[in-house]
């Protein structure tokens, strides 16, 4: 009966470790900047959608995204602006590499068609 409890309780164990090293699913609007850009561009209000971004740099200043698209031609950024009532400033310049960002946009800027801006003041930080 010992025997039986110990290995239930080892199994149980087990399982519990494996379920907490698991991530969380993160869950977007948009899976890329790119597919945010792309709606934009077909004449979909993006402003309110949030879109999933996978830091490939540590932010600097809080933009969290600067690449160009050669595919439409155009520069491409999403910065995080701060929130002066939250005190988040250092905590968008500390947004590192490898972590993702789920931010909400609250304001696109679609510069002459050769730029194109992308703000947001909500965001979720994952490691």
């Amino acid at each position: 009966m010992k025997k039986a409890i110990v290995v239930l309780m080892s199994l149980l164990m087990c399982v519990s470790l494996i379920a907490c090293g698991k991530k969380p699913e993160i869950h977007a609007d948009y899976d890329t900047v790119q597919d945010a850009i792309n709606a934009h561009r077909e004449g979909v209000n993006v402003v309110g959608k949030t879109v999933k971004i996978e830091l490939e740099e540590d932010s600097k200043a809080g933009i969290i995204y600067s690449k160009p698209d050669l595919n439409i031609r155009a520069n491409i950024y999403f910065t995080l602006i701060s929130d002066k009532a939250k005190g988040n400033s250092t905590e968008i310049n500390n947004i590192k590499k490898g972590q993702t960002v789920v931010a909400t946009i609250d304001m696109i800027d679609d510069h002459l068609d050769y730029s194109i801006y992308m703000f947001a003041k909500e965001y979720t930080i994952y490691d």
